[in-house]
């Protein structure tokens, strides 16, 4: 692809509100640089600045961090001064405007507009699914901001109609938003891919670990949909026939209580941790855990799978569909034939502490997996194939509106 300029949006951009939207974002937008393309990343933070990462331009527009606002006025007034701030930033012709974030459309919309520039816009994530999963009508933006259900819809099926390009982390997900909306042009599955050399660093050696004690390990957010409470059910099983275990829960959420009730309700306060450790610093934690399990009942990628994987932990995960469509034809994880069955899920687990060979076989070839399929090198191979092929198209589109 020749050299292009791109302006990639997100609401988070390292290190500003940090969470999976910006690490995804900044592992994009350095893949691309790396590409030859320039590439300008249009964010938000706390003070105005523009600075430069690995090659990436990044112009952060002053903001209070919250994604997404429910009145109307302030919203407007919010919007527009993320476009006004951006103009400063613009020079030159660009190829595409990639959206990462949905609450940052009608910001990104303005700007392909007045550019007269394609939008891109990237899927990660099915509002239906997670409001039915959840059983509310509210879900959470992040730990201060919410959206309710109708808006979020509104924003999604906005997003898909009006961008030139849709892309998704799964096939999985692709046919999901077609179901729900409809089977429209230049709609792309892209798996993603994790930064291998972060999880390559060493281990913060501060961390004990008690010798001759196996370690499972599960982390995410604390939500039914993450399926924690198999986990418990399952370990109440396992520690009936060994004791020489522990298993810990990562994350945070509005479950956490009733988490802890249900530990408490089965005598697991000693041998059930739920912990939590800011950003990425639960990463030196799981590196040192013996087994992993990812219990989700839905994803749409499941990030958490493919870092456990990488570590070359022994995983065993549910057999929702993104999983079966991305690691089903290797025999790398144990899957689970029913995902809420903790004597299935305890079975296996005794599996692996009783077979520490078998236990070294699948992390081995978890590992090799990911390497194979889902660096963020690989997810940036894959980027550049789908904008060549939009480029072309975008083209032959602008070829035909001139000869008609």
């Amino acid at each position: 692809m020749k050299k292009s300029n791109v302006i990639v949006i997100s609401s988070e951009y390292p290190p500003h509100f940090v969470g999976g939207v910006g690490v995804l974002t900044r592992n994009l937008a350095v893949g691309l640089q790396k590409r030859e393309m320039n590439v300008l990343v249009l964010t938000k933070g706390k003070k105005e600045k523009c600075i430069s990462q690995a090659g990436v331009k990044v112009a952060v527009i002053e903001s209070d961090g919250e994604i997404y606002i429910k009145d109307k006025s302030r919203a407007y007034q919010q919007r527009m001064k993320f476009i006004r701030s951006s103009k400063k930033y613009l020079n030159g012709i660009y190829n595409f405007i990639i959206l990462m974030d949905l609450f940052l459309f009608p910001e990104a919309y303005v700007l392909s507009k007045m550019l007269k520039v394609p939008l891109i816009s990237f899927f990660n994530q099915n509002f239906e699914e997670i409001f039915r999963s959840e059983g509310e009508d509210t879900y959470w933006v992040s730990d201060e901001y919410c959206v309710d259900s109708e808006n979020a819809y509104y924003i999604e099926k906005e997003c898909l109609k009006k961008s030139f390009a849709s892309l998704f982390v799964s096939d999985s997900l692709k046919k999901e938003m077609e179901r729900l909306y409809w089977k429209g042009e230049n709609l792309y599955a892209i798996p993603l891919g994790i930064d291998t050399a972060e999880l390559d660093n060493n281990s913060d050696e501060s961390i004990i670990r008690n010798k001759g004690i196996v370690h499972i390990a599960c982390a995410g957010r604390l939500s039914k949909i993450k399926n924690f409470d198999t986990v418990i059910e399952a370990a109440k099983l396992v520690l009936n026939q060994t004791d020489g275990v522990q298993f810990h829960i990562y994350g945070k959420g509005k479950e956490k209580e009733s988490l802890l009730c249900k530990l408490k309700e089965l005598g697991l306060e000693e041998k059930v941790s739920i912990e939590y450790y800011y950003n990425r610093d639960v990463i030196d934690h799981i590196r040192l855990c013996d087994i992993a399990i990812v219990p989700s009942l839905y994803e749409t990628f499941g990030l958490t799978l493919f870092e456990f994987m990488y570590l070359k932990k022994p995983v065993i995960c549910s057999n929702i569909d993104v999983f079966k469509e991305l690691i089903g034809f290797s025999d790398s994880v144990l899957m689970m034939k029913n995902n809420k069955d903790s004597e299935e899920m305890a079975e296996k687990i005794l599996l692996l502490i009783q077979n520490k060979e078998l236990r070294q076989t699948l992390g081995k070839k978890a590992h090799d997996h990911v390497c194979k399929y889902y660096t963020k090198e690989c997810f940036a191979d894959r980027m550049e194939t789908i904008l060549c092929e939009l480029e072309r198209k975008k083209a032959t589109e602008y070829y035909n509106a001139a000869m008609k």
